[in-house]
């Protein structure tokens, strides 16, 4: 078996599901949708060592993902943060669960969904092109200058450029839009 792998011309990747997925023995699923075949493109580029040395690759989103973008902000106060989302944010998104969108979406689930992808809401083709996780580091990245991190965006914010602001909002955004 090592040696047929080590003569793979390439990977070919199997299926990808998430551990949850594995344990409770629901189907696995070949990478079709978006968020999979920007996640197998990224580790096709990022580990291509490991993905030369076998021809087939079985990937667990939930176990490789967990490992995800390591949070470089200070710590937030989710208290202070709501003060500073009702000042520069609420005018433009709301979190409630039943919110409606308003000049941007709604913010409800937004932790580890894919940029563009609210339900309802007409998002900017490069908003939804860029396929981002949306996570504490992408946000503390994407809210300190918005238009720079989605080149192309329609959101007209300037962004938060103090680093406590940007965390005191992620904070907040963290307790009042879980699922």
């Amino acid at each position: 078996m090592r040696e047929s792998c080590m003569k793979s011309e390439g990977p070919t990747v199997l299926a990808v599901a998430s551990f949850s997925a594995f344990n409770s023995r629901e189907t696995v699923r070949k990478p079709t949708s978006r968020s999979d075949q920007a996640f197998v493109q990224t580790l096709i580029e990022q580990f291509p060592y490991l993905i030369s040395s076998c021809p087939v690759l079985l990937i667990f989103i939930d176990t490789m993902s967990s490992f995800g973008t390591l949070y470089k902000g200070p710590p937030g106060d989710a208290k202070s943060g709501e003060k500073i989302f009702r000042n520069k944010c609420a005018e433009c998104h709301t979190v409630e669960k039943v919110g409606r969108h308003k000049e941007g979406p709604n913010l409800h689930g937004l932790f580890g969904r894919i940029s563009g992808t609210a339900p309802g809401y007409h998002y900017s083709v490069n908003t939804f092109n860029k396929a981002v996780t949306w996570d504490e580091q992408t946000l503390y990245e994407y809210l300190n200058n918005p238009q720079a991190y989605i080149q192309g965006t329609t959101d007209v914010f300037p962004g938060l450029k103090k680093p406590q602001e940007r965390a005191d909002v992620i904070a907040y955004l963290k307790k009042s839009t879980a699922t």
